[in-house]
């Protein structure tokens, strides 16, 4: 149980634009993200990525990444 705290992956939305195209799962509409994703140990950030998404804005689920 220790081990899960030590590690993590944290991702933050850097900015948001609308797409075109509806979210398959909730019918909501569909955004472009650009999305930066930290690898941390021990809340020490190692490495982190930057990349673009296409996102649902209702619940958030990922429709497609490039």
């Amino acid at each position: 149980m220790f081990f899960c705290f030590i590690c993590d992956q944290k991702r933050r939305v850097k900015s948001a634009k609308p797409a075109h195209g509806l979210c398959g799962n909730c019918g909501g509409g569909a955004s472009d993200v650009k999305v930066k994703d930290t690898c941390r140990f021990c809340f020490i950030p190692l490495c982190w990525r930057t990349h673009h998404a296409i996102m649902c804005r209702q619940c958030g689920a990922r429709l497609r990444s490039h």
